[in-house]
Order: C-alpha cells, then structure tokens, then sequence
C-alpha cells in the first residue's frame, strides 16, 4: 500500500517481534520511504494518536480468541470501537479483514451509538471482492493460506461520520 500511495503515511504495528522483524525487512527492501513498522500493544493506542489525527485504520486478521473465557483478550470490541471513533478524522476510514466472521459482528456492535457507519461488507472476498477498490486490497500472508484452504475471508469498511 505504501508503494501504490506514496503520497500517504503508512504506519504498521504488531506486537510479535519476528513478524515485525519480517515486515522491516520486506519495507526497507522494497525501498519504500513512506512506512515504518513498531513493535506496539494495539490496548496502548491512545497513548500514540490525537482525537482525529487518523485518516485511515487496517486492522488485518486480529487474533478472535474464540473461547468465552478470553472475550476480555478479544480486540474487536467496544474499547477498541471507542478508541477508533476517537481517533479517525471525519471521513476516515477503518478496513478490516479477518478469517473469523464474529470479529465483524463484535466490531459494529461496539460502534453502536458512535459516529460511524458501515460502508460496506464481505462475507468472502475471494468470490465477492472487498468492500473497497480491488486496486486496494492487498493479498496478505495470512489471507493466501485461508485462499489455499478454501476458507473465506470476511472484510468490513467503515467510515468515521462528522458528528
């Protein structure tokens, strides 16, 4: 994406060490001058951007947690809806993409009564394209093996309303 939009700031955050290791190594092979990768908590975000400061979020294939017992784990939720909403500038965009369909459910439920609005949705993007320009959707690793499984993957676009 930073190579398509060198006109945009790409700024990617992972907690796992190697995959952010990995990542590094594929931006500064790339040659890329526009993205950076940190090592971050996505719980901590708050603590990195202003109200409004944000013009798009990514978030692909967070960890669903499935068992109940870890529902306080789960990211996609109403903190992290909160957090968004907050963050996003009028107009901003949030894509996710996710091989766990709940994960799409549990993030509109948490924007209920925030200022946001879905855009569109996917139940499978391999046989009814991303809600988003095909130009735009990236291939990621995690993505390639649900394709070579037959599994789907589920995407959501919303929108950051003005008030």
């Amino acid at each position: 994406m930073a190579a398509k939009h060198a006109d945009r700031n790409w700024l990617g955050l992972e907690i796992r060490f190697k995959r952010v290791i990995l990542c590094a190594k594929k931006i500064r092979a790339s040659g890329v001058e526009n993205a950076r990768i940190a090592r971050y908590d996505a719980w901590f975000l708050e603590d990195l951007f202003e109200r409004g400061e944000v013009d798009a979020l990514y978030v692909n294939f967070p960890d669903p947690w499935m068992r109940d017992r870890d529902e306080k784990k789960r990211l996609m939720g109403p903190a992290f809806a909160d957090w968004a909403a907050s963050a996003l500038a009028p107009g901003g965009l949030l894509r996710l993409k996710s091989d766990h369909g709940p994960n799409l459910d549990r993030l509109i439920a948490g924007f209920e009564g925030l200022p946001m609005e879905v855009v569109g949705r996917s139940d499978d993007v391999a046989l009814r394209g991303a809600p988003w320009p095909e130009e735009d959707d990236i291939i990621t690793n995690y993505q390639s093996k649900f394709i070579a499984r037959g599994e789907p993957t589920h995407a959501l676009l919303m929108r950051r309303q003005s008030s």
